[in-house]
């Protein structure tokens, strides 16, 4: 079901992300997105609307290799988390 919570982390994800699309900041339609495929941990999570979701699969930036160390750079740039180039 999309948009539904389907997970405590997931819902951790969207408390974290203000019930916002990190991306848009749309309020609607939200996804827990994993920046590493497989790996189920909040730091991993980003929450984003439908639209945006799509748009990071069809990205060069959405690795789905734990052992690539552009992960790690993905991680601490992008993530909400550790910046504060969304707040």
């Amino acid at each position: 079901m999309k948009g539904s919570i389907k997970t405590k982390l997931d819902e951790d994800a969207y408390k974290r992300d203000n019930y916002c699309c990190v991306d848009c900041r749309k309020g609607t339609g939200l996804e827990a997105h994993h920046i590493i495929t497989g790996v189920e941990t909040l730091v991993n999570l980003v929450t984003l609307c439908h639209s945006c979701h799509k748009k990071r699969h069809n990205m060069a930036g959405c690795f789905k290799s734990r052992d690539n160390r552009r992960n790690e750079s993905v991680i601490s740039n992008r993530h909400p988390f550790y910046g504060n180039q969304y707040t």
